[in-house]
């Protein structure tokens, strides 16, 4: 079966990545997510080509999570926001910041 949904099957490239991101000095790999970033960096602190991908000086990799928040405490506007976690890869280990 070539096309089990109408459009095909998404694959993330290399289980991690979303996006590509890239120009003439660095190349960013980007994870996009909704309600479960959490589960999204666990899966990519535990993907065998996550320090693959951070081996390289020139490559980065970015999670971006987003989520409703509220403009005003106790109000009713709501704005996209962006949590972001750019993981590196320092003396043998992943490390995200935030």
């Amino acid at each position: 079966m070539p096309f089990p949904k109408p459009h095909g099957t998404r694959v993330d490239l290399f289980n991690i990545i979303d996006i590509l991101a890239i120009d003439d000095t660095s190349t960013i790999g980007v994870q996009s997510c909704g309600q479960d970033y959490a589960a999204h960096k666990a899966k990519i602190m535990e993907c065998e080509y996550t320090i693959l991908w951070l081996e390289s000086p020139d490559r980065e990799l970015w999670l971006i999570g987003w989520r409703k928040l509220k403009v005003k405490r106790g109000g009713k506007a709501v704005r996209w926001k962006p949590r972001i976690a750019r993981f590196r890869y320092i003396n043998g280990g992943i490390v995200a910041d935030e």
